[in-house]
């Protein structure tokens, strides 16, 4: 939506506030605190929230969602607290461990894993799962990742991609290669995604062998010519091995260069020569 939008909402909004319809209508009130809360204006999200009379799990999601979309994570747990009565659907708990990671909360992280876990949804809803293992991944938490993870009844290249992703950023590069190998073992084809990350645990260790392997099976894809991301990342592997001829070939093979794919390059020259 436009501005000329967000005015038209806030005119609506005060000709609903004079007919005092938003008071009892769960489904506009809820739609209007989603629109200010999509456009960080929190202040109206919140005076829109407090003044519905009946609230329901959709109006709660919509203002604890605009506090976690803006990076206000204590807001969201706040709200999250208050909900007393409401239960809290996947859509609640996907938001507030998104306001755990954010805002490096393990404890509260922790404690929606129990209701996670008591409610079903851990077995029952494969997003809630996924943000899980993301929010103990991204705070550290590496043994409670693989934990959920590992109970999932489901897993999808997601769930794969966060745990990989996930030893790879705490410098666990042989935990993360060797969850690639049980992720092809198990059938799921890896993505672009999945290749970045592994081509950084290959840079982290010297691991050029398995790198080399890695570019076939991504050049045949066709993932590098139209992926600058992955490029880097496999500029930024040969780089770190010391194979700096190598980097540059793969350099002259793509054909989308952006800003990363020439630091990365140049990054790699200039520490040939430090």
């Amino acid at each position: 939506m436009k501005s000329c939008d967000v005015v038209k909402g806030i005119e609506m909004h005060a000709k609903v506030v004079m007919l005092e319809v938003m008071k009892n209508n769960i489904s506009l009130g809820s739609a209007l605190v989603d629109m200010y809360g999509k456009y960080g204006m929190l202040t109206e999200s919140q005076e829109a929230f407090n003044m519905l009379q009946v609230k329901n799990v959709i109006t709660w999601n919509s203002l604890i969602g605009g506090y976690v979309c803006h990076g206000y994570s204590e807001n969201a747990l706040q709200c999250y607290l208050q909900m007393e009565d409401i239960h809290p659907d996947s859509v609640t708990f996907i938001y507030v461990l998104k306001a755990c990671t954010d805002s490096q909360n393990i404890d509260k992280g922790n404690d929606t894993y129990t209701e996670i876990s008591q409610r079903g949804f851990l077995k029952a809803d494969l997003c809630v799962g996924n943000a899980l293992v993301d929010m103990y991944s991204k705070c550290g938490s590496l043994l409670k990742a693989q934990e959920v993870f590992d109970i999932l009844p489901l897993r999808d290249e997601i769930t794969w991609n966060i745990l990989i992703s996930g030893f790879v950023q705490h410098d666990n590069a042989q935990e993360a290669l060797e969850c690639f190998e049980q992720m092809q073992h198990e059938g799921l084809m890896p993505n672009s995604i999945t290749f970045t990350c592994i081509l950084k645990a290959c840079g982290s260790i010297g691991g050029v062998e398995k790198g080399e392997i890695l570019l076939v099976v991504v050049a045949r894809l066709g993932l590098l010519e139209r992926d600058p991301i992955l490029a880097s990342a496999l500029i930024d592997m040969y780089a770190k091995c010391g194979l700096l001829m190598k980097a540059q070939e793969v350099f002259n093979m793509v054909r989308v260069r952006n800003l990363v794919t020439w630091n990365t390059l140049v990054s790699g020259y200039s520490q040939l020569r430090m």
